[in-house]
């Protein structure tokens, strides 16, 4: 175990001390492996949902990594190109695959090391036996927790009309 989840998990067993009942269904965190390992081991009933939010801080960080957040930033079609990458956490898990091949075809060329980059960190590469390669994150995970409330979508950041 490494030493930045047994801290992390030091201080949520504090919450837990605090609030004895707490059993959270699901919890969206940020994409930090040992706040997640943390979770996973004292809930390990719950539910860990990436949050929109970083994930989407992330992409602009890879972004400004290969110098394209100039181009993001100043070009409306990068920037919808780049936004529908992030879109994939919204797909389900079934239909990833196609929706991965569909839109890494779609993409301008310079998006190419973006979408590589969020499968081998989020939902793994596809290998020739057709399954994905373990990531950092698993594909559940990347599924950033989304609750439908009346006629908005939350992402706990924000609401969208639908």
């Amino acid at each position: 175990m490494h030493y930045c989840q047994t801290k992390k998990e030091k201080n949520i067993e504090a919450v837990k001390e605090l609030w004895p009942d707490l059993n959270p269904s699901s919890v969206s965190v940020d994409f930090e492996l040992a706040a997640n390992g943390a979770l996973q081991s004292i809930y390990q009933l719950s539910a860990i949902y990436g949050c929109l939010f970083h994930l989407t801080k992330n992409i602009r960080k890879k972004l400004a990594d290969e110098n394209l957040l100039s181009l993001y930033n100043n070009d409306p079609e990068c920037a919808l190109a780049a936004r529908m990458i992030v879109a994939l956490t919204f797909i389900p898990i079934e239909d990833l695959d196609m929706a991965v091949e569909t839109l890494a075809n779609e993409l301008p060329l310079h998006l190419t090391p973006i979408i590589n980059w969020f499968e081998d960190t989020y939902i793994g590469r596809l290998n020739r036996s057709r399954t994905r390669r373990c990531t950092l994150f698993p594909p559940p995970m990347c599924k950033c927790l989304v609750c439908k409330a009346g006629d908005t979508i939350q992402s706990l950041n924000k609401p969208m009309l639908m």
